[in-house]
């Protein structure tokens, strides 16, 4: 987003509501999200199965969810940073 005034904070988020619709719409045609939690469940049903983890499958789901939203926030903010600021 611009950083120098409220008219282009306005005008950014505005062409991001309207770009973020057009992306989800392109993105469920790639990707399903049922098959993005299916995956991550599997995997942490079989991180859980291990012997030396103690915790459980819905632990592990949750632990591994946080993972990929904090991978993709340092993604969009190393990319932010680097081509605006």
């Amino acid at each position: 987003m611009p950083k120098r005034t409220g008219t282009s904070h306005a005008l950014a988020a505005f062409v991001m509501l309207v770009g973020g619709t057009y992306l989800k719409d392109v993105l469920k045609l790639y990707v399903d999200a049922g098959d993005v939690a299916t995956v991550v469940a599997d995997a942490a049903g079989t991180v859980a199965a291990h012997p030396d983890v103690d915790a459980t499958a819905e632990s592990v789901t949750l632990v591994m969810t946080g993972l990929v939203v904090a991978a993709l926030a340092f993604v969009w903010g190393y990319a932010y940073h680097r081509t605006v600021l």
